[in-house]
């Protein structure tokens, strides 16, 4: 992780494209597997319930790629798109039995066509996607009917303060990144600060000191000029899996 400069997109990019191929791939192997290793009474196989896994895997890194998309600056559109790619490689397999993916974004008071983007000034940021999906399975002997929710979401909590030292302000700043209900990784931090004019300005990387508890929390420190009052600090995060997020915080003397 550095402190210095903003690089989103070559790297999200690249894991959006590798998210949504290996989706599709999930697609054709688990169904290739299935068709070729069940019995005649499919609703008794055991089977069944690994394919179904599999399919939930393959919506997943879907939604994970429409998120990795939008969160680093794409449009919300990827996210229908990605699904009906996804939907569209199971309705052109060529097998026994025909399958249906259908699915609708969620909307509700934080989502907006699938999509929860919220970067606070308080402390918190998630970025955040969700889908409902239901797959239909038709053949001459089998019929199933699952319907299942996906959400994906990448949060950060940071807090911070600062101790008066001969040369200006020394800032400690604690990230903790969460991935849907538990600790998250960060494959790269960005720490900013805003100056005195009111510009977001990111620390240098030589006077940014960090500790990885390698359990998703993260503190920084570093120095902040002398007349800032408060200290307005900023962590932005790249997770693991390609997607954004970040959160503001203002810093009083401990």
């Amino acid at each position: 992780m550095k402190g210095k400069g903003k690089r989103r997109n070559s790297s999200g990019q690249l894991m959006i494209v590798t998210a949504l191929a290996i989706a599709v791939l999930i697609v054709s192997t688990t169904v290739y597997v299935y068709e070729n290793t069940r019995v005649m009474e499919p609703l008794e196989d055991p089977l069944i319930g690994l394919f179904i896994e599999s399919v939930k895997q393959s919506s997943k890194n879907a939604v994970i790629s429409a998120l990795a998309n939008v969160s680093n600056g794409g449009t919300s559109s990827i996210f229908t798109e990605n699904i009906e790619q996804l939907a569209q490689a199971y309705l052109n397999l060529k097998s026994r039995e025909m399958y249906h993916l259908q699915y609708t974004l969620r909307e509700d008071a934080k989502y907006s066509s699938g999509f929860w983007i919220f970067w606070g000034n308080s402390g918190f940021g998630v970025s955040s996607a969700y889908a409902n999906f239901t797959l239909k399975v038709y053949g001459l002997a089998s019929k199933i009917n699952i319907a299942y929710a996906i959400n994906v979401t990448t949060a950060i909590m940071l807090e911070g303060y600062y101790s008066l030292i001969e040369t200006g302000k020394n800032v400690t700043l604690t990230c903790r990144v969460f991935n849907e209900d538990a600790a998250g990784l960060a494959q790269q931090i960005f720490i900013y600060y805003r100056n005195t004019t009111g510009t977001w300005e990111p620390v240098n990387a030589g006077s940014l000191s960090q500790k990885d508890y390698g359990n998703g929390t993260y503190v920084f420190s570093f120095i902040a000029p002398s007349d800032l009052e408060p200290v307005d600090a900023s962590a932005h995060v790249l997770d693991t899996r390609g997607i954004y997020v970040r959160a503001n915080v203002t810093c009083h003397e401990a």
